[in-house]
């Protein structure tokens, strides 16, 4: 997996961005936490995807992200056609069609 197929999705940035303006309630609140929430930021913004591109962890969660996303729609396919056999039934004549007219001739 290279660097460029990896993107956080918008939930994970807007909770970096909040937690990016909660640094100054941490400075208001507390500032020997910063000794631990700087860290943590830094990691979370610069080490985070390289840990997960390096680890497979990130491959591993598109794979697995994937085969539930083609289960699900299988599931929702199945009940379709159950619910609509004509449906079902006319697109296979419409599949056998053009397999006969894909046919080579001769």
């Amino acid at each position: 997996m290279n660097n460029s197929s990896f993107e956080y999705g918008p939930l994970a940035v807007g909770s970096y961005i909040a937690l990016l303006w909660l640094t100054l309630v941490v400075v208001v609140i507390n500032p020997f936490l910063l000794m631990v929430y700087v860290p943590l930021l830094l990691f979370l913004g610069l080490g985070l995807k390289p840990f997960l591109i390096k680890t497979g962890l990130a491959e591993k969660y598109q794979a697995f992200s994937a085969m539930r996303k083609e289960r699900l729609n299988s599931k929702m396919r199945q009940g379709f056609y159950t619910r609509h056999p004509k449906k079902l039934e006319k697109r296979d004549k419409h599949i056998a069609n053009m397999r006969k007219k894909m046919r080579p001739k001769g």
